[in-house]
């Protein structure tokens, strides 16, 4: 079109050149110009034609760019988009490439796999991605179905819990229903007094458990069902004279009671010695059939770690009481070795106060303290509860003993009296080599026990260890004749004859001697273990006493400390004391003097010893039945400290504040290893 139009432009050029010199030549019109007009007409309008022409073949060609443009774009787009989602890709896959996981999901097996699909479901060969991806649907779908499961497990779960809670309710309100039902058949109890045996005892044990006493025969079940029911060694067996059981069970069927009253008719006369000795011996007379029980150790432990104990079970008819006595396979003599197995259960005294009253026809008012010469047993208050015996608890000088808890609610089962008794036999072991290590002190060093790293001592010494029990015993003996009170009971109302009269022996009841609890504890004391030694620094000496208790490591002992020699203290300013009186410091003068001042240093270690040492060992992790060597470290650490005060020699003391409260005492911190106040 373009040329199209500049070929007709240029014919129209050159004919309109033609006419102007045609018209230029001639001067005038003539018809070849009109006829040359003509053809100039003609082409211009070739010339319109054609540039029309050439304006609509451009606006067709930018329709076709813009089309074309169009399509160029989508492709374009189209492009951006795969770009994008190919870096999109290309970082999860970079994720996939780097993820290293802690656990790795075990898969199902490819042989379990394949068993259990068609080779249409697994999508192509092992190794395949189809594979790989129908094989992980495979465990997502499995896994799925456990979950739910799981689901409806927990929720039966949480159903039967609320069963068991509602049960368990239900049970722990039996006892109170039990409790009635057993008071309301004491009529029935009193005719039939001793259920039949139970079929789980032994046919040829069946006759001999039946003359047993209720107690005995109470323990005797446990224990044989305790051995049925776990299978352990603990082994039980019924000793005694059969025929003489007999011959007492009759007398008891046959015996006709008391008559109310009728004993208040009689007189009585004082008693001589040989009368006393003997109806002492009738009250501690056991019944002719007795109980052995034999709890080896643990079989985890290892052999000749701790002894087998053999328990004899006796009961006392007259005072309604089951006794009880050991017997170590060791064969060494321990008096005291089941004293407070329970707390608070010393085994002296008769757990039934009102045996302190059959003693007032005797010759003493105080209350019976058992002993092995005495009687065949002590009366522990565990013996009564597995025997299910419900006395009510003794409480020494207290009238109203007759509302303390029973002795059944002490929880004490036969279960945790077997447990009890093998720990009480490996810790006695353990406390037997820790002697033996403490005897040697003498010529080796203190052994070491976790936490003594931080109690160095520096410069003291520990020596002389030796046991001073029998010494302390044959002392304890003489204070207690200074202080005892006259066997024979004073009766007012005695006539001239030595009868009393039936009022006022019913009056003597009220002058029964209850011990108070600081001759509980006294009389306790005589069957613990009393050591001695000397901690020595320098020209410094002081002597400590130890008391090992019997139901150590759970009572920790007790050190009392005593200055035997002084060396040099550093010198104090002189000053007066215008304000005191000058009787006062005669008196403190007089009492140095004598050796009865006090040191308030000594009493601060060993309240450190006595108060604050077992949790610090504990704490430090120090075995329990190591106890008393982690207190002779403080001991050591705490009295080389004192001496380095008193001397002048330089100490590291920090304290928040300078100072300290004079009526608080100056103890050990084991937080900055000084003495300092303890808060």
């Amino acid at each position: 079109e373009l040329e199209r139009f500049m070929r007709t432009t240029k014919e129209l050029r050159g004919l309109v050149g033609e006419l102007v010199g045609e018209r230029l030549k001639t001067g005038k019109s003539s018809p070849g110009l009109k006829e040359a007009a003509k053809m100039c007409v003609v082409k211009m309008a070739e010339v319109r034609k054609a540039n029309r022409d050439a304006h609509e073949a451009a606006d067709s060609m930018l329709c076709a760019a813009e089309a074309e443009r169009n399509k160029t774009d989508q492709v374009s787009q189209q492009l951006q988009n795969l770009q994008y989602q190919k870096i999109h890709l290309s970082r999860e896959l970079q994720l996939c490439l780097n993820y290293k996981g802690h656990v790795v999901d075990d898969l199902i097996p490819e042989e379990e796999y394949e068993s259990m699909t068609t080779p249409e479901e697994r999508g192509g060969p092992r190794g395949s991605h189809e594979y790989e991806l129908n094989r992980l649907n495979k465990e997502h779908k499995q896994r799925e179905a456990m979950i739910k499961s799981l689901k409806q497990q927990e929720l039966r779960k949480q159903l039967y819990e609320g069963k068991l809670t509602s049960q368990r309710k239900f049970l722990d309100g039996l006892q109170a229903h039990l409790d009635a039902i057993y008071n309301a058949a004491e009529p029935v109890r009193k005719e039939f007094s001793k259920s039949a045996p139970l079929p789980s005892l032994h046919s040829e044990l069946a006759a001999t458990a039946s003359l047993l006493p209720s107690p005995l025969y109470s323990i005797y079940y446990q224990a044989h069902s305790y051995e049925v029911a776990f299978g352990e060694d603990v082994a039980v067996s019924i000793e005694g004279d059969i025929t003489e059981a007999q011959t007492f069970m009759k007398a008891q069927a046959t015996a006709v009671p008391p008559t109310p009253g009728a004993d208040a008719k009689k007189r009585r006369k004082r008693k001589n010695k040989d009368m006393e000795e003997d109806e002492e011996e009738s009250l501690t007379k056991p019944h002719p059939l007795f109980l052995k029980l034999k709890i080896p150790p643990q079989p985890e432990d290892p052999p000749s770690t701790a002894p087998t104990i053999t328990l004899t079970f006796s009961y006392l008819t007259k005072l309604q009481i089951v006794v009880v006595q050991h017997e170590l396979s060791s064969k060494e003599k321990e008096p005291s070795f089941l004293q407070d197995l329970f707390p608070n259960d010393s085994g002296i005294f008769s757990p039934l106060v009102a045996n302190d009253y059959l003693y007032i026809n005797i010759n003493t008012r105080r209350p019976r303290a058992f002993n092995d010469t005495n009687s065949p047993g002590r009366p522990y208050k565990w013996a009564q509860t597995v025997g299910c015996m419900t006395f009510p608890a003794r409480d020494s000088g207290d009238a109203s003993n007759i509302k303390a808890p029973m002795l059944r609610d002490s929880g004490i089962t036969f279960s945790k009296l077997v447990k009890a008794l093998r720990e009480r036999c490996l810790v006695w072991t353990q406390v037997k080599q820790m002697m033996q290590e403490l005897s040697k002190m003498n010529t080796k060093e203190l052994p070491k026990v976790p936490g003594c790293e931080a109690l160095t001592g520096s410069g003291a010494v520990l020596h002389g260890w030796k046991e001073v029990t029998s010494e302390f015993l044959e002392n304890f003996a003489e204070n207690d004749e200074e202080e005892k009170e006259p066997e024979k009971m004073v009766l007012e109302g005695v006539n001239e004859e030595g009868e009393v009269m039936p009022s006022q022996a019913d009056a003597a009841e009220d002058e029964v001697y209850h011990t108070t609890e600081k001759e509980d504890r006294n009389i306790s004391r005589k069957e613990h273990r009393f050591f001695q030694l000397t901690v020595k620094k320098g020209e410094w000496q002081a002597l400590a006493e130890i008391e090992l208790p019997r139901g150590y490591p759970k009572k920790a002992p007790s050190f009392t400390l005593k200055m035997l020699q002084e060396g040099a203290r550093k010198t104090a300013p002189s000053f007066s004391l215008t304000s005191v009186d000058p009787n006062a410091l005669a008196v403190v003068d007089a009492a140095r003097k004598n050796g009865e001042a006090t040191d308030n240093a000594l009493r601060s270690i060993e309240e450190e010893l006595n108060t604050h040492a077992a949790a610090e060992a504990a704490a430090a992790g120090c075995p329990a039945s190591r106890l008393l060597i982690y207190q002779l470290w403080t001991l050591k650490h705490c009295f080389a400290i004192y001496i380095d005060v008193v001397t002048g020699q330089p100490l590291h003391a920090l304290r928040e504040h300078r100072g300290r409260d004079r009526r608080l005492p100056f103890l050990y911190n084991p937080d900055t290893h000084s003495l300092d106040q303890r808060a």
